[in-house]
């Protein structure tokens, strides 16, 4: 059998070329491909024919997680893993339910990434040990730990709001690139104040904002 083939999907080129020098090492899998947007990413899907998509949650001014529901929902078998820098107790499970069968930091070792991409790649799941824990107890309904990211209750259109609006965007900008009316994007908004109990949609601006910053 030849090496299995990997489709890289990240907006930044240097964090492509990092991980394409880690997959390079292992002679039993090697890059096919690269792509830093949505658009990109299925044209070079169809082209090379992947055994595995790594895929960034930011790219450019697209959702990962979007590009992983429609990779699942093409007709050809695929699978995915999830590499991004994004807090991992509020977007694991996300990745997950959207159709990934891995998440893996970027703040994690090359070794590391390999094993994710080997384990994803021989049909397991991969995800941290203290990862795997938080998933089983929300997923058996047990209440939350002390401490649990308060943005785990948003959704994950609330979410995708929540980071446009930490990168400066306002809502008719959002409201344009999500396809929805600035009124829904307003009410997305409000659904995210109440959630996080916030006292304005300047609060909101603010806590999204510190976000962004703290995720690098």
């Amino acid at each position: 059998m030849g090496a299995a083939k990997i489709l890289l999907v990240d907006d930044h080129p240097l964090v492509r070329k990092g991980l394409a020098d880690v997959i390079e090492g292992g002679l039993d899998i090697v890059v096919c491909g690269e792509a830093d947007n949505i658009s990109t990413a299925l044209t070079e899907f169809e082209r090379t024919c992947p055994d595995l998509v790594v895929v960034d949650l930011k790219l450019q001014d697209d959702s990962g997680l979007d590009l992983v529901r429609q990779l699942r929902a093409l007709s050809k078998p695929v699978k995915i893993l999830v590499c991004s820098m994004y807090e991992e107790s509020s977007f694991a499970e996300r990745a997950l339910r959207a159709g990934a069968s891995g998440y893996v930091s970027k703040h994690e070792s090359g070794t590391i990434v390999l094993q994710a991409i080997r384990d994803v790649l021989s049909g397991e799941i991969f995800i941290s040990g203290d990862l795997k824990d938080e998933i089983v107890r929300r997923l058996l309904a047990v209440p939350a730990a002390q401490g649990e990211s308060p943005l785990h209750s948003l959704s994950d259109r609330e979410m995708q709001v929540f980071e446009m609006i930490g990168r400066g965007q306002n809502i008719r900008e959002i409201a344009e690139h999500l396809h929805l009316s600035p009124r829904t994007v307003e009410t997305h908004r409000d659904g995210i104040k109440n959630k996080l109990n916030l006292e304005s949609s300047r609060d909101v601006i603010r806590y999204s904002a510190q976000w962004m910053l703290e995720q690098g």
